[in-house]
């Protein structure tokens, strides 16, 4: 019972939320309103123990709390199916089985791309559940979507959203990330096929129209914003078929990196940046 949180304690060590995701730990009807599993934690903090929150389906805020860091995280299964439509060289793939802290985690892991020669499965992913594709049929479930730099590729952008969520188990997640402000559009845009490029308003009322709820969404890149807007803009050249890419020097690459994570940190920027990163849960009504 939610109210058991109201209980006289004079030495707690540690406070299990089951189901933490549920919506009984609400008490709306009363004229104490409050949320049980929320309480839980603040009870725990005044005690200075601890609370373990156990959900197959993580509440929306406890995920989002995680991923700002400010909970912990443990499975002990692996139990993720993850998805990366347009997986290209496979840097992501490459990243998740072997350098990310979750890669323990990870059932299997298909890359699907329509522009691949050679579905080999790179050796350094030859003992992990790993398999590259052409294409991917929905009747298999992912419990995670990638796409990175992908939806801005696509004219029916619309469509590919809807393609995507059929590929997500109930509750899952989508990763997106797209080139952010049409006002940056250039000769860049071009060369890579782009057929648009995004905000945080726009991509957040596409993902919703198809029945995604929004998880978190925000600016990324925003420390080179300026420099872009400038060179773009200000410094306008005649379109061609060439990009913008550069190769840039080492100590150019450490600073960026250094911006990079200091971004992270501070959770990416509200208000702009070079590309419009969104997370997105599959909400089945």
């Amino acid at each position: 019972m939610k109210s058991a949180i109201f209980l006289p304690f004079n030495n707690l060590k540690l406070s299990i939320v089951l189901n933490e995701h549920e919506n009984l730990y609400k008490e709306n009807e009363k004229k104490l309103r409050y949320n049980a599993r929320d309480c839980s934690v603040m009870l725990t903090k005044i005690y200075n123990s601890k609370t373990i929150l156990v959900s197959e389906t993580p509440s929306i805020e406890s995920y989002y709390n995680v991923q700002k860091r400010k909970y912990g995280y443990i499975n002990n299964t692996k139990n993720i199916n993850i998805v990366e439509y347009g997986c290209g060289t496979c840097n992501n793939i490459y990243y998740l089985l072997k350098i990310s802290p979750y890669s323990s985690i990870i059932k299997s892991i298909i890359g699907i791309d329509p522009n691949l020669t050679n579905l080999e499965i790179p050796y350094w992913a030859i003992d992990s559940n790993c398999s590259l594709k052409n294409s991917f049929s929905s009747t298999n479930k992912a419990d995670i979507v990638l796409a990175m730099d992908v939806l801005e590729h696509i004219q029916d952008d619309h469509s590919a959203l809807i393609e995507w969520k059929k590929t997500l188990k109930p509750n899952g997640l989508l990763l997106i990330s797209v080139p952010a402000f049409q006002h940056l559009w250039s000769r860049h845009d071009i060369f890579l096929g782009h057929y648009k490029r995004y905000n945080k308003k726009g991509l957040n009322e596409l993902a919703e129209s198809v029945g995604f709820q929004t998880v978190k969404i925000h600016y990324a890149f925003s420390f080179i914003y300026p420099a872009v807007l400038l060179l773009r803009k200000c410094l306008p050249q005649k379109y061609n078929s060439n990009s913008d890419l550069k190769k840039s020097n080492k100590l150019i690459n450490i600073i960026l990196k250094l911006l990079g994570y200091l971004e992270y940190k501070a959770g990416g920027s509200n208000y702009f940046g070079t590309s419009v990163v969104g997370i997105f849960k599959n909400v089945c009504v």
